[in-house]
């Protein structure tokens, strides 16, 4: 499990992590408006590999955010947020 917010571009995860409050899900709303994406969690994302490949997956938990789309799917990027 890694706190993030987890967005899907082309079939591949990016998953904006952070300390709580950080904008992570603020982020993800930003990159739906802008670039289009499908946000899969607003609070968490499920890591696991298959095949050497890290994939990241939508759990049930919801967290704050009230987002979860139950899809798996490559990461691309982890990125670190920060203020």
């Amino acid at each position: 499990m890694l706190h993030s917010s987890a967005v899907v571009v082309d079939g591949r995860a990016y998953l904006f992590t952070a300390s709580c409050g950080t904008g992570k899900s603020t982020q993800a709303a930003l990159w739906e408006k802008y670039k289009k994406t499908l946000t899969v969690n607003g609070d968490r994302a499920g890591l696991y590999f298959k095949d050497n490949v890290l994939f990241a997956g939508g759990i049930p938990y919801c967290g704050m955010s009230d987002i979860c789309e139950n899809k798996n799917m490559p990461v691309r990027a982890i990125i670190c947020l920060s203020q």
